[in-house]
């Protein structure tokens, strides 16, 4: 049985961009169910407010604005990874997602427990083939030509990609300062969205 506990009641600080009048959450959370997944009530709470969006259409969040700090081992993987994938099968165009951590070992495990999640049937449909599995090339495709890349910073992984709509900075206490809004793969996107997350700034510098 799924926790009921809410966002609110598990958070010790939620901090909302200004200008949400409406959320693209209901829509992945209709197509998680029809693959078999659930989310619990502080889950359900997190996916309403990272896909909130602005009465023109776009995130509210926007570039480098999704920020969460989360101890280990409560579901952050499985709830921002089955998010993407949702995201990715409903996209109208092809979606781009860089999926970065600081360090390989990180990195090829989220890539690990990525392929095991669109192994699932009600998902596999929708991906093209086997995931891409070479050192460096790692990646996920999908029927409708979106794209999930992954990768280690320590290695590079990240530069000379343009026109990508979603980033994932996995271990991002670690980024320092060097993310923001004027990085230059941000400046042709339509709907860009940046997800920052890693735990207390006391680990700071390990993994």
């Amino acid at each position: 049985m799924g926790s009921t506990r809410r966002l609110s009641d598990v958070a010790r600080h939620v901090v909302l961009p200004r200008g949400i009048v409406s959320t693209g959450w209901p829509k992945v959370k209709a197509q998680a169910r029809m693959c078999g997944i659930e989310y619990d009530d502080w889950q359900d709470g997190l996916g309403r407010c990272m896909l909130g969006k602005k009465a023109d259409g776009l995130y509210a969040a926007g570039i480098g604005d999704v920020v969460i700090s989360i101890c280990r081992q409560v579901g952050k993987t499985f709830t921002i990874g089955t998010m993407i994938v949702m995201l990715c099968i409903l996209s109208e165009y092809p979606l781009k997602v860089l999926w970065t951590a600081h360090r390989s070992r990180t990195s090829d495990e989220t890539f690990k427990f990525m392929c095991s999640l669109v192994r699932k049937p009600a998902i596999a449909r929708y991906v093209d083939g086997e995931p891409r599995r070479a050192n460096g090339q790692q990646e996920i495709a999908f029927t409708n030509g979106s794209r999930i890349l992954f990768g280690a910073r320590e290695n590079g992984f990240g530069r000379g990609f343009d026109n990508v709509d979603v980033e994932v900075f996995d271990k991002a206490q670690i980024l320092g300062t060097r993310v923001g809004r004027h990085d230059p793969r941000h400046e042709r996107r339509t709907e860009p969205l940046d997800h920052l997350h890693g735990y207390s700034a006391q680990a700071v510098g390990s993994e």
